[in-house]
């Protein structure tokens, strides 16, 4: 991937297009108001911020190593994922009290999106055997060695281009070679660094868990919060003590969930295995928007080992999952719920969004809520609420009320 080359890019096609070069001959016209103003803040961004000419030409490179990996289908996906975001920026820009702010804060959160993506889709990401990762001592991938050498490399996109594709190798090399990328410049690279040696806390020797918990404790007090957030998961992952906003645990303490690959990923504390669920599913748990905190997406049963999970499977759509070790992973999907919530004659407006809401564990049994939107042949929407309870001893889904408003 060449990332310098795009410094110099102007506003010739929308925000995406213009920093991946990859959506053809749409162009900003198509998007009518937000032009102006969207050309006008990237050029001062580019012109005056350093930061941000390093997120603009990673953003480029990753989209473009995205494409060329992901299968056909995936791919085309995400072209139109990347051209909703485009039009949902424009459209935020002109309205935002402070865009120069919302457009940065925007393009970093893309960045991180791509490259969580990118982790899950290359030849050495996680499958099956994920499930015991933990057990398996790795050999050295000889494919890793050119990026290991770039990961000490003076240019610090150079670094981050390495540091990005070595996401998914499992070369137990990786964690001391990501060491000294804690304290280099590039909140991307050290924040990718961290999330780098979290995740391969099973490869990092006892002896040497403190120096990395003292580097990554350093990370802790950044104000950038996606990078704080990984050094907090990495020290909880590495010290075993699962405490903080990064992890989560269960009531009885074996099982302890944290994200991986923008997905729940869970361990079993008493061997040390660990297991990553939902792997192809193309959802995403809400907390990995922005590397946010885990805490606030899992709702543990209050009684039993069984958890329920806040998933995201676009930018206006949102599921449930709930797992447990006894059942494995059970998946409330958007497509699942609104086919047992609606009828044949019922028009859904998909551009509304369905969303699922959490409501609370009753004994056994989980109680949810869904939204959606549906309309009528005069043109009139209407918003829907139903409020549904899964037996999780039967696997029974049934609807215990619904709401109907006119918009």
């Amino acid at each position: 991937m060449k990332t310098a080359t795009l410094r110099g890019l102007r506003w010739n096609l929308p925000v995406i297009a213009c920093i991946c070069g990859c959506m053809g001959a749409f162009t900003l016209t198509a998007l009518a108001g937000p032009k102006d103003t969207m050309e006008k803040i990237h050029k001062s961004l580019m012109e005056n911020d350093d930061d941000f000419r390093e997120i603009d030409a990673t953003l480029n490179a990753t989209y473009k190593k995205l494409l060329a990996t992901l299968p056909a289908e995936r791919a085309a996906r995400l072209k139109k994922e990347q051209l909703q975001w485009v039009k949902d920026c424009s459209a935020s820009v002109k309205t935002e009290g402070r865009p120069t702010k919302y457009l940065s804060l925007a393009f970093r959160s893309r960045l991180e999106e791509l490259e969580a993506m990118l982790t899950g889709s290359g030849a050495n990401s996680p499958g099956a055997s994920d499930s015991t990762v933990a057990s398996t001592p790795a050999a050295k991938d000889p494919a890793a060695d050119q990026w290991l050498k770039k990961l000490q490399h003076a240019d610090p996109e150079v670094r981050l281009e390495a540091i990005t594709v070595l996401q998914t190798s499992l070369d137990p090399r990786i964690p001391e070679a990501c060491l000294p990328l804690l304290s280099k410049k590039g909140e991307s690279v050290r924040r990718l660094a961290a999330r780098a040696i979290g995740s391969r806390w099973h490869q990092i020797p006892r002896a040497r868990i403190p120096v990395f918990t003292k580097a990554l404790l350093a990370l802790t007090r950044s104000e950038n919060d996606g990078l704080a957030n990984m050094a907090r998961r990495g020290i909880a992952l590495l010290e075993r003590r699962y405490q903080g906003p990064m992890v989560s645990a269960s009531p009885s303490g074996r099982w302890i969930v944290y994200e991986r690959y923008k997905l729940p990923c869970v361990i079993d504390s008493s061997n040390s295995t660990e297991e990553l669920l939902g792997y192809e599913s193309g959802s995403n748990l809400s907390c990995s928007w922005g590397n946010g905190p885990l805490a606030d997406s899992l709702h543990w049963n209050p009684r039993k080992d069984m958890v329920a999970m806040d998933m995201l499977e676009s930018r206006r759509s949102s599921s449930l999952w709930v797992w447990s070790d006894a059942a494995g992973l059970r998946q409330f999907t958007c497509d699942d719920l609104l086919k047992a919530a609606t009828t044949s004659t019922d028009n859904v407006e998909g551009g509304f969004g369905q969303t699922s809401e959490f409501v609370a564990w009753k004994g056994d049994a989980l109680e949810f809520n869904f939204e959606y939107a549906t309309s009528a042949a005069n043109a009139d929407t209407f918003s829907h609420t139903i409020h549904f309870r899964w037996d999780s001893a039967t696997n029974a889904l049934r609807i215990l009320s619904r709401e109907k408003t006119r918009n």
